[in-house]
């Protein structure tokens, strides 16, 4: 960046005392210096980079308008103010600026900073996309497949996500995955399901991770490997991946790839169950009445076994009704 600015200051021949007269361009780049240095106290010159990003972008520069929504949207040197983000987002956005349009997308789509407006996230989402922005490419894709925000069309996520995917987007790249397992949008391919994922997962997406750990555990795409299954289930369980948790108990408790450890196994259940996951809840609810790996605690059990059990879980359910009929 310090050379960057360098470049330009000799290209153009700017003179820093041209600032405050009318150059937008060389008060641009004082903003983008500024937030290059540091004070006496080790911290960023925010302050600085905001006088010179706001001379600039009241004089319409896009890229300073947008530098300067950023720093009211992240409360960088100036109160946190997602209103006034939103208007200098608006006329980045306008500029056809991809990076301000799709910001301005997920300000409208979340209603930050404005009254939330799936169609006009949309709409900027599909701006920035065009032009190629690769997040949101990723993100229309997923309006796409979802179908939340526009009519579902499965076909037109595959070709938004494979987009961003190829723009090396790890969120792209992990949900184009899922559509070649699962044949959603696209003929159904654990080949290549395996070969995106493995580029998410890659780049430390717990999703992919998660769902790699299941293309090895169960040979979808690849041949079987428990090492390669518990490894890419232990990656997204280590950033709190509740389903990822959740195989991992399993492994641990059953001894496939590792060894068996029913203590290990109930800590992952623990925390995959306290984010809400069903299988997680079951499986706890089950140690807890045979008192596997804990003190046998029917009473813990009915609590686990009713919380999967009121999340529509099948067999929770079965045993809850098990457990009430003998008295548990």
């Amino acid at each position: 960046m310090v050379n960057w600015l360098k470049r330009k200051t000799e290209q153009k021949k700017l003179n820093p005392k041209d600032a405050g007269q009318g150059n937008a361009d060389l008060e641009y780049c004082l903003g983008l210096r500024a937030l290059t240095l540091r004070g006496l106290d080790g911290e960023t010159d925010y302050k600085q980079a905001i006088m010179w990003f706001t001379k600039a972008a009241e004089q319409g520069h896009p890229d300073a308008q947008f530098r300067l929504s950023l720093c009211y949207l992240w409360g960088r040197g100036v109160a946190q103010d997602s209103v006034q983000a939103v208007v200098w987002l608006t006329k980045a956005a306008e500029q056809n600026d991809p990076n301000a349009q799709a910001n301005l997308g997920m300000c409208y789509l979340e209603g930050d900073g404005v009254a939330q407006d799936s169609v006009q996230a949309v709409v900027w989402f599909t701006k920035a996309a065009e032009q190629g922005h690769a997040i949101a490419q990723a993100n229309l894709g997923m309006c796409y497949l979802d179908g939340k925000y526009v009519e579902k069309n499965r076909e037109q996520a595959v070709v938004w996500l494979t987009k961003a995917a190829e723009q090396n987007d790890p969120a792209a790249q992990a949900n184009l995955g899922v559509c070649y397992l699962e044949g959603l949008g696209v003929e159904e391919d654990c080949k290549q399901a395996v070969v995106w994922l493995t580029k998410a997962a890659e780049q430390n997406d717990p999703n992919a991770q998660a769902n790699l750990g299941k293309c090895y555990l169960e040979g979808w795409g690849v041949e079987k490997d428990y090492k390669q299954t518990t490894k890419w289930f232990i990656k997204a369980a280590e950033q709190g991946h509740a389903e990822a948790q959740a195989f991992l108990g399993t492994c641990y408790l059953e001894g496939v790839g590792v060894d068996k450890d029913s203590a290990q196994a109930i800590m992952l259940y623990k925390k995959a169950a306290e984010q809400g996951n069903t299988h997680a809840q079951y499986q706890i609810g089950l140690c807890y009445l045979i008192g596997l790996g804990v003190e046998k605690d029917c009473k813990q059990a009915v609590v686990w076994l009713t919380k999967a059990a009121e999340q529509g879980h099948a067999e929770a359910q079965a045993f809850l009704g098990t457990c009430y009929l003998e008295g548990f």
